[in-house]
């Protein structure tokens, strides 16, 4: 009996660990891959490109110009919102030329899916209803009820009410039988509209076969992969499995990632799941990576999803960073306390040993070394205040205006007057946030380094040294070299804060350090050495 209880836990324990290192070795290569998301979408681009030196530069008729067309909607569809759009309506006047009934209907059909993948639910609604169902073929009819019953899914989940989302559902589910009355038993469509129905159903185990079916036993493109697999997520996260869904939305973000495809859900669900997990550092990553890809799409309703977290995260890393802080200090004073006991026998060792000069040497040496400990300390301390505090204050401020902008897109959409929604979005201005924090970000560092400029322009011939205004207090190339005093040497970091590629921080550094007259080995030595307020009132 002894015997089988340690051999069941041997199999428990040796189970866990494999998930675990399961889990760790998909993060990895999540991570991998996102590090070259920019090759992704360059090889989508560069397709793109090829399909539009066809469309564009040969003399094709109006049959050849649809085909095209609609070959470059498939590629921008789940890409960039706007180009789609545009394609789309491109679609829709070619094929009014063309007055093919067929062609018409499929280019309102890809007008109703960018609609309501941005989240302009009104417009996809109007868009489909527009359709004559006669006129489509057996596979659009299928693309058409199950296009409308996401789109209802999609109204339902993002309403999160309880009288009107489970009328959605019912709406959803409706569209969804007439989509499987058309399906073959065998195919992509019947599975995975079958599935989802059960899903919307709460039957998570009648649920679960036809996405494990789908994975098992079809070859599918990363696209369809992503579906299944976050599919198959969600479930698995319902049945309280979270190892087996972190694994699967992991796949799913990878599957997105190397497809291009900017309108997912799937890294946001798995940062959520970290957030809960106390994983606060990866699931901020993640958060951020999402927003991104929904501000790279223009979904709508994706980005206000994603900011209803994301500050709770933010909230929560900034938590640690106070208690390290609290840490950090706790240190220091027991540093501090440390340090005078240490002074306090170096000068008993004085008194007692004073005719040893090799004493007092060791002794002279030891206090310059604590002296320069000090100053650090001090200048690093009032670094940490000064941005703590402004940091705080930058999130203050974004939280309001997050707080302000939720309760107007509420009232906007509960009265329905979603022009008012795309207008109150097109409000926003990213460009003028941005410079207003490089102007914030200058303020409070030339207050912590009033002599950067004057000192920085000392490594510069007179017609090379940098000139100022009220506008902009430091240029951009100065800018970074700021942003390497305070530590932050990573020039991929300096790329992602200032908004700009790897590749220009790289073109900056060189061009300051070409003009200037010490040595390039030298420069940013000498960035380093620049004094703070705290050390020249010293």
């Amino acid at each position: 009996m002894i015997r089988l209880v340690v051999l069941f836990l041997s199999l428990t324990i040796s189970l866990y660990c494999f998930s675990a290192n399961k889990t760790d070795s998909l993060i990895l290569e999540l991570n991998n891959t996102i590090d070259k998301r920019d090759d992704y979408v360059k090889e989508k681009l560069d397709n793109i490109k090829k399909l539009t030196s066809q469309l564009y530069g040969h003399r094709n008729t109006d049959e050849k110009a649809f085909t095209l067309s609609n070959e470059i909607y498939n590629q921008y569809k789940s890409f960039v919102y706007d180009s789609a759009f545009s394609y789309a309506i491109r679609l829709q006047k070619i094929a009014a030329r063309i007055n093919d009934p067929v062609k018409i209907s499929r280019a309102k059909l890809n007008i109703g899916f960018v609609l309501f993948s941005s989240g302009m639910f009104k417009e996809a609604i109007d868009t489909f209803k527009s359709l004559n169902v006669q006129h489509l073929t057996d596979t659009m009819k299928i693309e058409y009820y199950g296009n409308f019953a996401r789109l209802y899914y999609d109204i339902a989940s993002y309403d999160l009410d309880k009288l009107y989302s489970p009328k959605y559902d019912v709406i959803g589910n409706k569209y969804i039988d007439s989509a499987l009355n058309i399906c073959q038993p065998t195919s992509f469509a019947f599975l995975t509209l079958s599935g989802l129905k059960m899903m919307k159903g709460q039957d998570f185990n009648s649920a679960l076969p036809y996405f494990e079916h789908l994975l098992k036993n079809y070859k599918l493109n990363y696209s369809q992969y992503a579906i299944a697999t976050s599919s198959l997520a969600y479930i698995y996260l319902r049945k309280q499995n979270m190892d087996k869904a972190m694994q699967l939305l992991v796949n799913a973000a990878i599957a997105d990632i190397k497809s291009s495809t900017k309108e997912t859900v799937a890294i946001r669900n798995l940062a959520e799941i970290l957030y809960k997990q106390g994983k606060v550092k990866e699931a901020l990553h993640y958060i951020k990576i999402a927003m991104d890809e929904a501000n790279f799409y223009n979904a709508r309703h994706r980005k206000n999803q994603i900011a209803s977290i994301l500050p709770m995260i933010e909230e929560h890393e900034l938590t640690t960073v106070e208690n390290q802080k609290r840490q950090i200090f706790n240190y220091a004073k027991s540093v501090s306390v440390l340090s005078i006991l240490v002074v306090f026998s170096l000068i008993l060792i004085i008194i007692q040993l004073k005719k040893i000069g090799k004493a007092k040497m060791e002794i002279s040496k030891t206090n310059a070394i604590l002296e320069q400990t000090n100053v650090k300390l001090l200048e690093a301390n009032k670094i940490k205040e000064e941005y703590i505090g402004y940091y705080f204050n930058i999130t203050s401020e974004n939280i309001t205006r997050l707080e302000n902008s939720k309760k107007a897109l509420s009232r906007l959409v509960n009265l329905r007057r979603f022009d008012d929604v795309e207008a109150l979005v097109n409000n926003i201005n990213p460009k003028k946030e941005r410079e207003e924090l490089y102007g914030s970000f200058d303020k409070i560092f030339l207050k912590l380094f009033p002599g950067f400029i004057e000192t920085f322009n000392s490594y510069f011939k007179d017609e090379d040294k940098i000139e100022t205004n009220e506008k902009q207090l430091l240029p951009n190339e100065v800018r970074i070299f700021a942003l390497m005093r305070l530590g932050i040497n990573d020039n991929e970091k300096i790329a992602r804060i200032l908004n700009y590629s790897v590749h220009t921080v790289y073109a900056y550094k060189t061009k300051i350090k070409t003009k200037s007259i010490l040595p390039n080995e030298q420069f940013e030595e000498k960035i380093m050495e620049i004094k703070s307020v705290e050390v020249n009132n010293r």
